[in-house]
C-alpha cells in the first residue's frame, strides 16, 4: 500500500514538473524577440481570401488568402536567433465559397486578383509562335495532336469521341488538366472524370477583332480562332502587355491557389 502511494506521488510530481517545464518553455518562447517579431509580421502580412462568385450556371473562381504559420516560422528561426523573412512559413486560408463545392457550375472567367489573362488555341501554327516567344497557352487536344510536345503549352482534352482514351494518355504523360472545355466535350464526360467545367470569356476572330481587342479585361479566357490574322495576333499581345496583364497557364489561372 505504501509502495503504491509512493509511486503515485512520484507520478504526480513528474506530471507537475512536466507541466511546469512546458509552461516555462511557453513563457520563454513568447518573450523571445524573434517570436514577437514574427507575431508583428503575422498581422501585417495576412491577406483575406476571396469567395468564388456564382452567377446562375456560371462561376468565377475564388482566391486563397494567406497567413504566417507562427509556430512553424518560429521553429525554423529561433535556433539561429535571427529573424529571416525568407524563412517565414505561410499557410493558405480557404474561401468559404470555392470551386470544389460547385463543380456543376461553368467557369467563364479567372479571378481578377491574379491580374492576368489566359490564351486558348486550336492551332499548331499559333503553338509554334507562342513557344518561340515563351508565352504560356492552352491547346485543345485530340487524338491527332496528343503526342505533340509543346514547350509552353498545356493540353486540354477536347476529343469527345476518344475522351477516355486520351485521359489515360495524358495522365500517363503527366499532362492531365483538371479542367474540361464544355464547348468541345459534353458535361457528362467532364463529370465522369471529376473535371471542372470551363469555357472562354471572349472568342477572338477576324470578324470581331477590332471591336474586342481594346476591351480585353483582367480575368479573360481568350479563345483565339485558328484563322485569326497574324497581325491581329501580334496586336492583341501588344494590347495585353500595354494593359499590364500577365499571360498565365490555364491551370494557374483558374486555380484558387496563390502563386
Amino acid at each position: 500500500m505504501r509502495e503504491s502511494i509512493r509511486i503515485l506521488g512520484l507520478l504526480s510530481l513528474l506530471c507537475v514538473s512536466f507541466y511546469t517545464t512546458n509552461q516555462l518553455a511557453l513563457f520563454m518562447k513568447e518573450k523571445d524577440p524573434i517570436y514577437q517579431s514574427i507575431l508583428v509580421l503575422k498581422e501585417d502580412y495576412e491577406s483575406k481570401p476571396f469567395d468564388a462568385t456564382i452567377l446562375d450556371r456560371y462561376i468565377i473562381p475564388g482566391y486563397n488568402g494567406e497567413t504566417i504559420d507562427l509556430e512553424k516560422s518560429y521553429k525554423k528561426m529561433h535556433q539561429n536567433g535571427v529573424l529571416e523573412q525568407s524563412k517565414l512559413v505561410y499557410e493558405a486560408r480557404t474561401p468559404s465559397v470555392t470551386l470544389k463545392n460547385h463543380k456543376d457550375k461553368i467557369i467563364f472567367q479567372g479571378n481578377l486578383q491574379k491580374g492576368g489573362v489566359s490564351l486558348l488555341i486550336d492551332s499548331e501554327e499559333f503553338s509554334t509562335y507562342f513557344d518561340e516567344l515563351g508565352i504560356s497557352y492552352t491547346i485543345l487536344t485530340t487524338k491527332e495532336n496528343v503526342s505533340h510536345h509543346y514547350a509552353f503549352g498545356e493540353k486540354v482534352n477536347s476529343d469527345e469521341k476518344n475522351y477516355d482514351e486520351l485521359e489515360k494518355i495524358l495522365k500517363k504523360k503527366g499532362e492531365q488538366l483538371s479542367y474540361c472545355y464544355v464547348n468541345k466535350v459534353s458535361e457528362e464526360s467532364c463529370f465522369k472524370h471529376g473535371k471542372y467545367l470551363f469555357l472562354e470569356s471572349k472568342k477572338i476572330t477576324n470578324a470581331n477583332y477590332l471591336s474586342l481587342y481594346k476591351n480585353i479585361s483582367s480575368g479573360d479566357i481568350l479563345y483565339l480562332d485558328k484563322n485569326l490574322n497574324r497581325s491581329y495576333l501580334k496586336s492583341l499581345l501588344s494590347q495585353i502587355e500595354f494593359k499590364g496583364f500577365k499571360i498565365l497557364p490555364l491551370s494557374k489561372f483558374l486555380s484558387e491557389e496563390r502563386f
